[in-house]
């Protein structure tokens, strides 16, 4: 996946694996999966999803009885991302456009989509912050 350009798609596939492997309770390759969505999200600039991934696979490690993992992640991880920001909004690029609702989770590889925070192509297009791909209102 990452050869193939889509390296922000690969990083939301390394965390879904990483859920699962701590859902699993498979400390060790909860741990490998995750150190590389991180460093996938931190190379492509994906500045919202990273924290907001952090955060919360760090509380499920912790959740899970994975304390001494959530300890690795937090002391290679917490000096390079920042806390997320509560209401951090993304400015609107079409002001006072009216936006047609669009599906909660990508078509196209599944990760959540936050109408308030789309990134929007055009007045008709948002654009998926994980694969990149172009989601159309239905």
């Amino acid at each position: 996946m990452e050869s193939a350009n889509h390296p922000p798609r690969a990083a939301n596939l390394h965390a879904q694996a990483t859920l699962a492997f701590a859902n699993d309770q498979q400390g060790p390759a909860a741990l490998l999966q995750a150190r590389l969505a991180l460093h996938l999200f931190l190379k492509e600039k994906m500045n919202q999803r990273a924290p907001e991934f952090y955060a919360s696979i760090t509380r499920t490690l912790n959740n899970k009885g994975m304390q001494n993992i959530a300890g690795t992640l937090t002391g290679e991880f917490s000096a390079r991302i920042a806390a997320p920001a509560a209401a951090a909004v993304a400015a609107e690029p079409f002001p006072g456009q009216k936006h047609a609702l669009l599906p909660t989770n990508c078509p196209q590889c599944g990760a959540p989509i936050r109408a308030g925070q789309a990134r929007w192509v055009d007045a008709s297009t948002a654009e998926c912050e994980y694969c990149g791909s172009q989601i159309r209102p239905a």
